[in-house]
């Protein structure tokens, strides 16, 4: 019984099938073209209400992503205060508004589109961002050029990390060259006297009040248009591992000598960070 009822939808369906095949080719498909239709009209009278759901599903996941990321690289080191008469505390410092976090980031003009690359940013002796430096690429790397643009007058940056600039290809093809070189005055936008570059300052050490280094400048935080921390890695071996500290930017003498430019702590800090970096390493 089950074997003869199998047969007969099998004849059914080759049946269909053969009717199918042997039908004009017009009729076939303006059959298609109708199922195509349907199925189209009802993916386009979705809700509008669950359209609105999965977008904002989308941009929540997005923002979601974006913090796990943030959370993953923040700056976690303990504040060496500025007169020594505390214990080192530990602080948290968001890597999106580091020199890490902003030195080699897309500069994207007011539409979200990318313009150029922000390479260096150069602040004054009390750390005041000065100038932004950027960079456009060349075509296809041939031709990168620098232009330097004042900071306070073009750069923004977002809740989310992005740096917004209110310039256009053409004000960067337009602008003199940039040169950290004071000699090449003549001919390029050169680098204010008593400035710092803070891709120079990543370079650096930090100084103990005798003038000996104690550690190695890691990294810069901004608050808003100004440094605002110094974050110095020590305790390393070979390199690699160790502690952090953060001292306040504006606390530190400031050092230029051989091409390097080194901070240095005063008495208090020294004495505070001594002892701080005696209890890391135990």
């Amino acid at each position: 019984m089950k074997i003869t009822s199998l047969a007969s939808v099998l004849a059914l369906v080759m049946s269909v099938s053969l009717a199918y095949a042997e039908a004009p080719e017009n009729y076939r498909n303006q059959a298609e073209a109708e199922r195509y239709k349907a199925t189209q009209t009802r993916a386009n009278t979705q809700p509008t209400a669950e359209k609105t759901v999965t977008n904002d599903v989308k941009r929540g996941l997005s923002k979601a992503n974006t913090a796990m990321k943030d959370t993953a690289e923040d700056v976690r080191a303990f504040f060496v205060g500025d007169d020594g008469a505390q214990a080192a505390e530990p602080i948290t410092i968001r890597h999106r508004v580091t020199a890490k976090g902003l030195l080699g980031e897309p500069v994207l003009n007011p539409n979200g589109e990318k313009i150029a690359t922000l390479k260096d940013i150069i602040v004054d002796s009390d750390g005041d961002a000065v100038l932004a430096i950027v960079s456009d690429g060349g075509l296809m790397g041939i031709g990168d050029k620098l232009a330097a643009f004042d900071y306070d007058r073009v750069v923004t940056q977002r809740d989310n990390g992005d740096i917004v600039m209110a310039l256009t290809q053409p004000m960067i093809d337009k602008a003199a060259d940039f040169s950290y070189d004071r000699k090449d005055l003549a001919k390029a936008k050169v680098i204010p006297a008593g400035s710092f570059s803070v891709d120079e300052l990543l370079d650096g050490h930090l100084l103990n009040s005798k003038g000996d280094k104690v550690g190695s400048i890691d990294n810069v935080s901004f608050d808003g248009d100004e440094i605002r921390h110094i974050i110095i890695g020590f305790n390393k071996k070979l390199g690699m591992g160790g502690d952090l500290a953060a001292l306040n930017y504006s606390s530190l003498e400031k050092i230029r000598k051989s091409g390097e430019v080194n901070l240095r702590m005063n008495s208090a800090q020294s004495a505070q960070f001594a002892r701080f970096g005696k209890s890391s390493m135990r």
